[in-house]
């Protein structure tokens, strides 16, 4: 079963394994991805740890504003984008995952570290899966990169993988 909803905030696909019950909590394991190969090494290992079990993956791409007014419709535009970020996780999520793994997609908008964060509160997962990106010079010493900043936020474990990990 696959349910959607869809607003100006964000976009939602939830599905179920067909033939199980709704749990009244299952274990549920985030993975943020930016459709970089980290963040699908990430995923996969996410599924490796899911299989078997009763256990969703989540997975969430966070767009980042870009904080410009030339936009006539804004909300039209983000509600575009949102849908097409959702549909691009669900076909990634039917291809790594396929249907023996429930899966939800969602879509949000804002500072990466701080929207994976919130939503590993909101629904309260288990453990966040993070493909860690190599940044250099400037930009890490300004910000630093979206896995440190969300390995001090999180309200759960993360599990940062290294490029080039991969699972046998």
């Amino acid at each position: 079963m696959e349910t959607c909803i869809n607003s100006s905030a964000a976009a939602v696909i939830e599905r179920a394994v067909s033939g199980q019950s709704p749990a009244p909590k299952q274990k549920e394991i985030l993975v943020p991805i930016d459709f970089s190969e980290s963040s699908v090494t990430a995923l996969r290992c996410a599924r490796a740890l899911a299989e078997g079990g009763r256990t969703q993956v989540i997975l969430l791409n966070v767009v980042e504003s870009a904080g410009s007014f030339r936009i006539l419709d804004v909300v039209g535009q983000q509600r575009a984008c949102h849908a097409e970020r959702a549909e691009q996780l669900r076909e990634l999520a039917d291809r790594e995952l396929g249907p023996q793994v429930p899966t939800r997609i969602e879509v949000r908008e804002g500072k990466p570290s701080v929207e994976i964060a919130t939503l590993a509160s909101q629904r309260r997962v288990d453990l966040i899966v993070v493909g860690r990106h190599p940044h250099h010079g400037m930009r890490h010493w300004l910000q630093g990169n979206t896995a440190s900043q969300l390995s001090k936020k999180a309200p759960c474990p993360v599990l940062l993988l290294q490029v080039g990990h991969h699972l046998n």
